[in-house]
């Protein structure tokens, strides 16, 4: 019988946490710059160096599934939350590219514990009912929109700061780390049934149930598309992190205005996170790809635009309606590719999807920078945009045509192979 845990404790500080734990604040506005300016990286070893943190994602991934099974979600957070602390004071004194690698290894193995645990701790928290899933959406695109916020905030704050010393933002980066491994502390320990469940399972127990579920997963047609859409969007979004701060080089735009624009990002994803559910309602199973075209194929202008020489103006319309873009849709979308995931899932197959979903994120994530990095050394950025945009919406266009065969379908119309999972004998 699956263990559900109930714990209103745990849904009301959830939003809370994920305010300053969801990804690292003052860092993603400063860090291309502080990585070119200060430690001395070409674009491409900047790209090389994020695959290598992509890369070790998936060496890390099956690990921490075994930790989080082991020790449970709330002290695997904990661990994950120091992990991130030491990671960010690492980065603060590194002095050679090989400390700037270990980072990244670093940071990789805290992430993967991180992602596996934050949803599933508020995910079994909340009550069986009807609307779970959308009660899931609504506490998640809360805590997801104050991060954006308090994002935005840091964002432009962190740009200014790096005009007076580059070190400062990470410096506040490491102290809303601390903040987050003390409300990780703050949330509820599993309860003495699920403790109970995990005590009585044996090493060979837990190998058959672990096979058991992923056997399950492989054969969803239904999660096979839901996760292959989420490790090619997601792996894009975190292409995107390094890639917005190139373009905006690219367009000459001072370091100090490079705050601002991602602070306003931030302040439009986390508008949009809100409305979550009322995107869904509107686009219904069209929302993946307004999702994925929407952020696709604006680069592809970005790049003609360049090529062209068009007036500066014009770079510069084209760029900020990419990101306007691309700040609507992600704050919707990493809501709403966890409810898809959760949907018709037992507890225990919940954390196992979720560890799949990161393989699968981190191993697109790793192509695409190798890739991209590979178009840098030999052509232009303005020509790898429009081959990479190309390419990405071709990919899409296949997969979502298949897609619709299987995913975004009421429950009588799906087999019972495909939503419900049956343990092995």
């Amino acid at each position: 019988m699956a263990i559900q845990i109930i714990n209103r404790k745990n849904m009301i500080l959830y939003p809370i946490y994920k305010m300053f734990s969801w990804d690292l604040l003052f860092y993603y506005a400063i860090i291309y710059l502080f990585l070119t300016v200060e430690k001395g990286l070409s674009p491409s070893l900047v790209l090389l160096m994020d695959a290598l943190c992509q890369l070790s994602k998936l060496f890390f991934q099956l690990p921490c599934i075994g930790i989080i099974d082991l020790f449970g979600s709330r002290k695997s957070l904990i661990l994950a939350n120091i992990l991130t602390a030491c990671s960010i004071l690492l980065l603060i004194i590194s002095d050679n590219i090989n400390m700037i690698a270990i980072f990244n290894i670093l940071f990789a193995f805290a992430y993967n514990l991180k992602q596996l645990c934050e949803s599933s701790i508020l995910y079994d928290a909340i009550p069986e009912h009807k609307s779970k899933n959308k009660i899931f959406s609504k506490i998640d695109g809360i805590g997801q929109s104050y991060y954006y916020y308090l994002d935005s905030i840091s964002a432009v704050f962190a740009g200014f700061l790096f005009i007076f010393n580059s070190y400062i933002p990470l410096v506040f980066c490491f102290i809303c780390s601390c903040i987050a491994i003390f409300l990780a502390y703050r949330f509820t320990e599993e309860t003495k049934e699920f403790k109970e469940y995990k005590k009585k399972q044996s090493v060979s127990s837990y190998c058959k149930e672990l096979f058991s579920i992923l056997k399950f997963i492989f054969q969803s047609k239904r999660l096979k598309c839901l996760l292959l859409y989420s490790g090619l969007f997601t792996g894009l979004l975190t292409l995107f992190i390094n890639l917005r701060s190139i373009v905006l080089s690219e367009i000459k735009l001072p370091p100090e205005f490079f705050g601002i624009a991602l602070g306003i990002i931030q302040i439009v994803s986390a508008l949009s996170s809100k409305k979550t559910n009322t995107l869904q309602n509107f686009f219904k199973n069209k929302t993946l790809t307004v999702i994925a075209f929407s952020n696709v194929l604006p680069l592809i202008f970005i790049g003609l635009t360049i090529i062209c020489k068009l007036p500066n103006y014009f770079v510069i319309a084209a760029v900020v309606i990419w990101l306007l873009l691309y700040a609507i849709s992600k704050g919707p979308f990493y809501t709403l590719i966890k409810r898809y995931l959760q949907s018709f899932n037992e507890p225990e197959v919940t954390t196992k999807v979720y560890g799949i979903q990161t393989i699968l994120n981190s191993l697109f994530a790793t192509l695409y920078s190798l890739f991209t990095a590979l178009l840098f050394n030999y052509i232009s950025i303005a020509v790898s945009l429009i081959i990479l945009s190309a390419i990405m919406a071709v990919i899409f266009i296949m997969l979502l045509d298949y897609m619709k065969r299987y995913v975004g379908l009421k429950p009588e119309e799906y087999k019972k192979s495909e939503i419900t999972y049956v343990k092995l004998k």
